[in-house]
């Protein structure tokens, strides 16, 4: 990794899975880590198993489908590091595989808000602060079932496919102005998302 040391990440998702991984390896790597999740024990262990290795990680309990949460995530990492160098999306749910013609309203808007909406309005947030600094990047963690039809039930499909075009979208309105967005699509993972 590039000299990560000192910068300020936002991670969601962070109390297990994929995004506690990423937040323990930004931490040994310097990053000043605000972890965020729905599961507050999960992130009081994730900074209990942190602590001493070198890294800095404060810990918030946020919905990504409540607004004021990430208002708030924002707010308290500038408040506690300064600034905001990294975010990374991971924060997301599945759906119960139902294809489009069972899934209902409330998983729909369910996972929407969680998976895309979520997303938009942190990367909105962290954009006031990275455009101001000419700098920053936001990595979305989008899925396998983004980039192809038949790996989950069709509001998760729908919901990452959004992600990543509003990855693209996002990377090409900001790149010249210093900002990176990138997505990662991982596959099937042995994690609690499932």
């Amino acid at each position: 990794m590039k000299n990560l040391r000192n910068k300020v990440a936002i991670v969601t998702g962070a109390g297990s899975g994929l995004g506690k991984s990423i937040a323990t390896l930004f931490s040994t790597h310097g990053v000043k880590v605000m972890a965020v999740d729905v599961n507050e024990e999960s992130l009081k262990l994730l900074q209990q198993e942190t602590s001493g290795a070198g890294g800095s990680i404060k810990i918030m309990r946020a919905d990504m489908a409540i607004p004021g949460d990430i208002d708030s995530m924002i707010r308290a990492t500038v408040d506690a590091f300064g600034t905001l160098d990294i975010l990374v999306n991971n924060a997301g749910i599945m759906d119960d595989f139902a294809p489009v013609g069972a899934v209902t309203d409330t998983s729909w808007e369910r996972v929407m808000r969680i998976n895309v909406d979520g997303p938009m309005r942190a990367m909105r947030s962290a954009l006031q602060i990275m455009l101001a600094k000419k700098s920053g990047v936001i990595i979305n963690v989008a899925s396998i079932g983004g980039l192809e039809g038949g790996r989950a039930g069709a509001a998760y499909t729908a919901s990452k496919h959004a992600l990543i075009g509003l990855t693209k979208n996002t990377g090409y309105m900001y790149g010249k102005s210093g900002i990176r967005c990138v997505a990662i699509a991982p596959g099937a993972m042995n994690t609690n998302i499932a």
